[in-house]
């Protein structure tokens, strides 16, 4: 199986593709998280945590909208259906914890 996902550029292109987005969705998320919990002093602290939450809101979207396009583009690529599992299930457990640990971060601060 690995033989024939390797073969394909298609694949290949695929699944870094859908890779780098969600990384730019999961830096969109921190950069938020990161805003709210280091907020400005003064009257531009609600500037902080407006803007970190807007940040935050762009990057679940983003992050959802990766997830939609991989999809698709995993089923144009023709990459079978055990591939497709292993890889929704490495970033279900790896990028979805970062992003339930960030928030929970915010959250407790």
């Amino acid at each position: 199986m690995f033989r024939t996902l390797v073969a394909s550029d298609d694949a290949v292109k695929t699944v870094f593709d859908h890779f780098r987005n969600l990384g730019i969705a999961g830096a969109v998320f921190a950069a938020g998280a990161w805003t709210i919990s280091n907020p400005a002093s003064g009257f531009l602290s609600y500037m902080s945590w407006m803007s970190g939450f807007s940040l935050i809101v762009i990057g679940c979207f983003l992050f959802c909208l990766a997830e939609r396009h991989g999809k698709r583009k995993f089923q144009e690529a023709k990459i079978s259906t055990y591939w497709e599992v292993v890889i929704v299930l490495f970033y279900a457990f790896g990028v979805m914890t970062f992003f339930l640990v960030t928030a929970l971060r915010v959250a407790i601060q």
